[in-house]
This record gives C-alpha cells, sequence and structure tokens, in this order.
C-alpha cells in the first residue's frame, strides 16, 4: 500500500526502488494474493482488515482504465518468460508460443475479483460481496464469447498458458472443461515432447491442474525430466537456484 499512487496504481515491484507503475493483473496483484495466503494458512485475517480499502481501490482503478466490451485488456509482462524458438532469445517472436495481453489479465481479474468477494464477505460489506460476484459473471461470460473456440475448446491461439488459466479459475462451461483439458495436454505431450512451453504465469497453475485431473504422470515427468526446457535441465547446467530463464545458460 506505501508504493499505491492515488489513482490505485501499485508499482510492478514494491517498494517502488525502480518507478515502474506499468499497471498489470498480475504482479500488483501480490497486494491481494499475499492477504489471501496469509488469511489462509494462518487464520489471521489482520492483512486484510487492514488492507482491503487500498485493494479495492487498485482493482477498481484496473476495471476502469482497462476494460473494453467486458475484457480487461491491460499486461506489461505477458507469460514471463515461455520458452523461445531459439536458444539464444530471451522473448519469442513466434505468435503461436505468445499469450496475449488480455488472455492472461482477464482471467486474472476474475481470480482476483473472487479473493475481494472473499475479503468482503469476511468483513460483513453485503454489496462489495455481491458487486465483485456480478464482476466474475460478467467478465467470464464476455471471456468466454471472445476466446472460446467451441467446437475445439480451445481458447485463444491455444497456448497452455491461455488454456489453463481459465480451466483453473473456474471459467470454462462446465461441459467444456474435458476438450479444454485435452488441448492442454496435446499440448504439452506431442508439440513441446512432453516439456514446458510455458512462462512463469502458466507454470504454476499448469503442475495443480495436471495433478487434481489426474495426469500427475505427466506433472511428475516435467518436474524430473532434464532436457531443455526443464527444470532438470537448469540442475544438469549447474544451476543451484531456478534460473530466471528456461535457457538462462545461452540466452543473450
Amino acid at each position: 500500500e506505501d508504493s499505491q499512487w492515488p489513482s490505485g496504481s501499485i508499482s510492478d515491484v514494491a517498494p517502488a526502488y525502480w518507478r515502474r507503475y506499468t499497471d498489470n493483473m498480475t504482479w500488483p496483484g501480490a497486494f491481494i494474493t499475499a492477504a489471501d495466503m496469509v488469511y489462509t494458512r494462518f487464520g489471521d485475517s489482520e492483512p486484510i482488515r487492514q488492507h482491503y480499502a487500498a485493494m479495492k481501490r487498485w482493482i477498481v482503478h484496473m476495471k476502469e482504465s482497462y476494460s473494453e466490451d467486458g475484457i480487461i485488456t491491460r499486461d506489461c509482462y505477458g507469460d514471463w518468460c515461455m520458452p523461445p524458438e531459439s536458444p539464444e532469445m530471451i522473448h519469442s517472436k513466434d505468435t503461436s508460443r505468445i499469450t496475449s495481453a488480455a488472455v492472461i489479465s482477464t482471467p486474472f481479474y476474475c481470480y482476483l475479483a473472487g479473493k475481494m468477494a472473499k475479503f468482503a464477505e469476511l468483513l460483513g460489506i453485503q454489496e462489495d460481496v455481491a458487486y465483485f460476484n456480478n464482476e466474475i459473471a460478467a467478465t467470464t461470460a464476455s471471456y468466454n464469447k471472445k476466446y472460446l473456440n467451441k467446437e475445439t475448446g480451445r481458447y485463444s491461439n491455444n497456448t497452455v498458458t491461455a488454456n489453463i488459466l481459465p480451466l483453473w479459475f473456474g471459467m470454462v462451461p462446465a461441459d467444456m472443461e474435458d476438450k479444454v483439458f485435452a488441448n492442454i495436454i496435446d499440448k504439452t505431450e506431442k508439440d513441446f515432447g512432453g516439456h514446458v512451453s510455458t512462462g512463469v504465469v502458466g507454470i504454476q497453475h499448469l503442475m495443480r491442474t495436471l495433478t487434481e485431473r489426474g495426469r500427475g504422470d505427466l506433472a511428475l515427468r516435467l518436474a524430473t525430466i532434464d532436457s531443455y526446457p526443464s527444470w532438470g535441465y537448469m540442475y544438469r547446467n549447474g544451476a543451484t537456484t531456478i534460473w530466471e530463464l528456461w535457457n538462462g545458460n545461452t540466452a543473450d
């Protein structure tokens, strides 16, 4: 909250040592997810009580500044950093690998609105509970209308991240969930040979979704394989911590 501007904008890094206020649903969303984590793990609601007004100011700022036809359009860093098509590259130029801004920011808006509804319920602010639940329903409907192909079960350009975010965040129509999940499996196993194809935004939800939907075997493969790109590849090449890039040893 100390880094927040009166407009509601929060810096990409807090404290704002670098004064980057690019506006994202992902990075500044840690303001909400950190408070939720403290409450979920320890039952401590004080961070929510202290910062609820500031968190609401931020998410309303994002909606009012970047909503177009029910889609939240603003994202700066994307799925940082998915494996590029060439080992010396940091950022891919291949549009088939890149998940577009709105395809990331809109599911995150729904996810964070869900946290805000939970907080409002906890604090007894019923009008906010209704507001955020309505936002989730309306945004989900707009998102599915724009990005979901109901014949194929593919979202947007069918990257794993494009499919995993609405699936993990509960936005996929119930009768389409199996199709969407099948696309995630096919993309991972066939197009990428059983390797990851996501960046930091997609990977955290991919591992959980694979495990919960009965493909723990594939999650285990992703966690233990040592050919590129993988965590095992990092370890095999001398890493003592997780690199920022899957190709951290070769990227320019």
